[in-house]
Parts: C-alpha cells; sequence; structure tokens
C-alpha cells in the first residue's frame, strides 16, 4: 500500500481513552504528512462545526454509545471529512451500526503499526477500509445464515434489485468484500469494464459506496416480491 500519499492529513481523536489517545497522538504525529490537531471526549454540532481536520478517528466502544451520533453528525455537517472507526472490538454488530451510521472504515486496533498509518492514508485517498474477518462475519449475522445460506441469500436479494446477471456476480463480490481489482480477475474483465459494472449496480441499488450497500440488500428483504413463492 505504499502508493498512498496525501497532502497532510489533519487528523481529530473522538472518544478513545486518555491513555490510548495519547499513545495514538504519538504515533499519528511521529508521520511527516499526519498530525492530530484536536482530542475530543464528546461531540456535538458546534464542536464539528469548526471542526479543522481532514478525518476523525473513533472509537466505537466509548462515549456510551453515542459514537453512532458522533458519525453521523460529522457526516451531516461536514460530508468531506472522513470517518474512521478504529476498534479493539472484533464485533460484528458494532461493525454493522459503524457502517450503517456512515464509516468509511472500520479498522481493528491490533493491526501492526505501519499497515494502520498506510490504512489512513488509503482512506484519505478515498478508499473504504473494512477488516476482511469482520466483514464476513456481518454478513452473515445479517441474514442470520450459514456461509452457504448466506450467499444464497445475498443473490436473491439481488433479484429483487432487478440486476442483470453480470450485475449480480459483480454486486454478489462487492457484498463479499472483494476490491475492483479482485472481482475483476475473478470473473476475466478488464478493470474498467468492472468499474463500469460496479457503477451500475450501485445505481440500481441506489448507494454510492460499499459501505451503503449492505444495509441497502438487508433491507432489500422488506421489498416487494421478496421471499414470494
Amino acid at each position: 500500500m505504499g502508493q498512498f500519499r496525501n497532502n497532510h492529513i489533519r487528523i481529530a481523536l473522538v472518544g478513545h481513552s486518555a491513555m490510548v489517545r495519547e499513545l495514538l497522538a504519538h504515533n499519528i504525529n511521529e508521520q511527516e504528512d499526519m498530525s492530530v490537531v484536536r482530542e475530543m471526549g464528546e461531540v456535538d454540532a458546534a464542536s464539528v462545526a469548526t471542526l479543522d481536520a481532514e478525518m476523525v478517528i473513533v472509537d466505537p466502544a466509548s462515549m456510551d454509545g453515542s459514537v453512532l451520533h458522533a458519525i453521523a453528525l460529522v457526516k451531516l455537517l461536514k460530508p468531506r471529512v472522513k470517518v474512521v472507526a478504529l476498534s479493539a472490538q472484533n464485533d460484528p454488530d458494532s461493525f454493522l451500526s459503524t457502517v450503517q451510521a456512515g464509516v468509511d472504515a472500520y479498522i481493528i486496533k491490533d493491526r501492526p503499526l505501519d499497515q494502520l498509518m498506510q490504512s489512513l492514508r488509503a482512506v484519505q485517498s478515498g478508499f473504504c477500509i473494512f477488516d476482511c474477518a469482520l466483514f464476513t462475519s456481518a454478513v452473515k449475522r445479517m441474514f442470520g445464515k450459514s456461509s452457504t445460506d448466506c450467499n444464497a441469500d445475498i443473490s436473491q436479494r439481488l433479484d429483487v434489485a432487478g440486476l442483470s446477471a453480470r450485475e449480480r456476480d459483480v454486486a454478489h463480490l462487492l457484498a463479499k468484500g472483494l476490491s475492483n481489482k479482485d472481482i475483476a480477475t475473478a470473473l476475466g474483465i478488464s478493470i474498467s469494464t468492472t468499474k463500469t459494472h460496479v457503477s451500475r449496480v450501485f445505481e440500481r441499488l441506489g448507494v454510492s459506496s460499499r459501505r451503503e450497500m449492505l444495509p441497502k440488500l438487508y433491507r432489500l428483504s422488506d421489498s416487494p416480491g421478496f421471499g414470494d413463492d
């Protein structure tokens, strides 16, 4: 991931314990291209309105459950600010909640420091970063089924969305967390063709990113015709 480089990234830390904030701030400030410019235990409209940062890193387990409100508030008032959930919890429910709130990344804290910093750079460059194992667990939790049944359930939900056969193939791989490059390889198509299909899938599902896709698929269970014989 060494290709991800940005102009200086100004970062705000929200909700982490004082000890974690101190360590995280130290590690971030050691980087030449990023620094911590603000630390907040709580978030309200006034604090977000004066936020002078390109990225906010939140702890999903902190702030007595108000972290979801904080994420939504940042995305509402500062839509260009990237929001990263940095968690010690490998919890599918927490993952789904923060994805629905609008995070751009959900990263487990135990990854090596250099990988964490490269992930932050990737997010700032426009990529969504989600822990693969947690992503898979979250899909299974959403549908409450085994891996095989979960795949069949996703396919049925995609049928409801009115996607073409190729768009369903692409959407199914997107739902598994594959990148555009991996999808292109799996389907034997070019990157440009893959990007076209991804754009069409997003358009048909009425979403604009991968992070919006799983919640939308889940809501498709309420769509007319879903589950009908």
